[in-house]
């Protein structure tokens, strides 16, 4: 920041100028080193999990914006913001044709978040945690004696500061809560029990406050050092880990105390059938996606086990429930079947499509979630999907763009979106808030669905979209944390991957596939069906965050808004004191 400041003065057009070239080999350095740490903080996340890596990874940013002037900060926490992006979230990539761009716009869209994190963040060190005094000394004097920084003042920052970030990852949460700083950690759930409490806002703070935690008592070790005075205790550190440590025992004591009064022992049938993304599927692709299908169920119902209930994945076949074509005769005519022979009931996921009752348009189609029970005729009950993908399911403010961007980005459909979220009765005492793909990444249509007295929750997904990258454990490591905010247990069939059941605590006991070591497996892509099994809550407990929502974030809120004030209040403070001086 010194040199920078210097350049600005000096000039780079002066010969001999070797603090130009210092302080342009030093934005470059610093430039690089962010870049590395936000690849560092995105190695936390699948598929890499290098959990540990969270609590740190943020440092030197933190380091770098603290005496930064704004521009320099905000820079540093784009490049930072764009390197984390881009790495979280290139799983994209998989997405053909022009679609590939979207690693490449998303990356640069949240780089935005982290700048204005990053410029903010430098007005908090500077008026926040260093007082009015330092403010006032001049840079010799600064360097010469380095005023040591209050501990109110250290951890009103730290606080602030960590609020404020969280205010990055809810200012994305409406489009995409995916990746957020609680997901490191799902591999250790004993640290993401707090979700229970406040969501994994609260889990995220925890990990974000460590990181301010150990900037500050760097700082302030540097500060001591510089000025040859006996070096303080790193509290604020100290009192980071203290709240981890809390945090993991806090855990600990949930996971084993966690007890329903009451269940009721449910088997579910669940159908893995690995089927290759067929949005666009032929007749024969459809046909083929049928059969596979039925064929697994065959094999499912022809087991010693036998299912209460049996799961397809979300778009089980590429054809549309309630079309004229043939395929779809032959699909309704294949579950009308099955349900008359093997006396189950099943909950199918496909498109549907209904006439439009307002008359703006031929027909209306959802993205639908079936329960046929033996004794309907047609689906007894179903869940249409609420937050549909954007730009995948439906283009995103279409009237307002431009026709050349519409045909870049548009995958041709939109999607009604649903707006039920009554729980679907799949037995006698089983009741199901139902999510379909990517909603299960959304705290906010769990909580709803528990809240209308729903006591378990069901996922159907479809990651065929991504065969080999890293998104099929990304989504299963985002939705484990619904489990833990709801304290209910989760049925999940996924087409290729993490058909499982998920315990209240947000680890996997049941799946279709098993480890050598007897572990279940969430990973794997295998064609196949199985029984799990699942202990329902008759009348689970309420959480405290299924019972007061949002309310950390919303504290978050305020704080970064008081800390947005307290800053504004000293810097006009400042003003006026300048303004003083320079009248005498």
């Amino acid at each position: 920041m010194i040199l920078h400041r210097l350049n600005k003065d000096s000039g780079a057009g002066v010969p001999e100028n070797e603090v130009w070239r210092i302080s342009r080999w030093r934005k470059v350095s610093t430039g690089l080193l962010m870049v590395v740490c936000g690849l560092l903080s995105s190695a936390a996340l699948p598929p890499l999990n290098w959990s540990c890596l969270a609590f740190i990874a943020f440092v030197p940013l933190l380091l770098v914006t603290m005496y930064a002037r704004m521009s320099y900060a905000w820079w540093s926490g784009v490049l930072f913001g764009w390197a984390w992006g881009f790495t979280a979230f290139h799983f994209l990539d998989e997405i053909q044709g022009s679609f590939g761009v979207i690693p490449y716009i998303l990356a640069t869209v949240l780089s935005l978040y982290f700048g204005v994190f990053a410029m903010v963040l430098s007005r908090f060190n500077c008026y926040i945690r260093c007082g009015r005094r330092e403010r006032e000394m001049s840079f010799s004097e600064r360097a010469a004696d380095p005023p040591r920084c209050g501990w109110l003042n250290d951890l009103a920052f730290a606080v602030l500061g960590s609020a404020l970030y969280l205010m990055v990852e809810w200012g994305r949460a409406w489009a995409l809560p995916w990746n957020f700083l609680a997901v490191t950690q799902y591999r250790i759930p004993e640290l993401l029990q707090l979700a229970s409490i406040g969501g994994s806002y609260l889990v995220g703070f925890t990990i974000i406050f460590v990181n301010f935690a150990l900037a500050v008592s760097v700082d302030n070790a540097y500060r001591d050092f510089q000025s040859g005075r006996k070096r303080r205790l790193p509290w604020l550190f100290l009192l980071g880990c203290a709240l981890i440590a809390g945090s993991g025992f806090y855990g600990m004591h949930r996971m084993r105390s966690f007890e329903y009064k009451e269940t009721l022992p449910v088997k579910f049938g669940l159908i893995q059938c690995n089927i290759s993304q067929r949005r666009s599927a032929t007749v024969e692709e459809g046909i083929e996606a049928l059969k596979i299908n039925f064929s697994l169920l065959k094999e499912l119902m022809s087991g010693e086990e036998k299912p209460d209930i049996v799961f397809f994945p979300e778009s089980a076949t590429p054809i549309p429930y309630s079309d004229s074509s043939g395929s779809a005769q032959l699909l309704r005519a294949q579950l009308f079947y099955a349900l008359m022979t093997y006396n189950t009931p099943l909950l199918f996921g496909a498109i549907d499509i209904e006439e439009d009752p307002s008359g703006e348009s031929d027909f209306l189609t959802f993205n639908r979630a079936m329960l046929f029970h033996p004794d309907h005729t047609g689906y007894a009950e179903k869940f249409d999907k609420i937050h549909r993908v954007p730009f995948g399911e439906y283009v995103p403010f279409r009237d307002f763009l431009p026709e050349f961007v519409i045909r870049i980005i548009d995958m041709h459909r939109d999607l009604t979106p649903g707006s039920d979220f009554t729980p679907l009765n799949l037995l006698p005492g089983v009741r199901a808030g139902v999510s379909i793909c990517f909603e299960d990444v959304f705290p906010y249509i769990a909580r709803r669905e528990a809240q209308l007295g729903a006591n378990l929750l069901a996922v159907i997904t479809n990651d065929a979209w991504y065969p080999e990258s890293a998104e099929p454990e990304q989504h299963y490591a985002n939705c484990i944390m619904r489990t833990i905010e709801s304290g209910l247990p989760m049925v999940r069939c996924g087409n290729n991957s993490a058909s499982v059941v998920i315990s209240p605590v947000g680890i996997a006991v049941d799946g279709v596939l098993r480890n050598a070591d007897g572990t279940v497996d969430f990973l794997s892509k295998e064609r196949i069906a199985g029984v799990v099994k699942c202990d329902v809550p008759l009348n689970p407990e309420p959480t405290v965050f299924l019972r007061f929502g949002d309310w950390f974030i919303y504290l978050m809120a305020v704080l970064s808004l008081a800390g947005c004030i307290w800053w504004l209040s000293e810097w006009s403070h400042d003003r006026r004191e300048l303004a003083k001086h320079l009248n005498n």
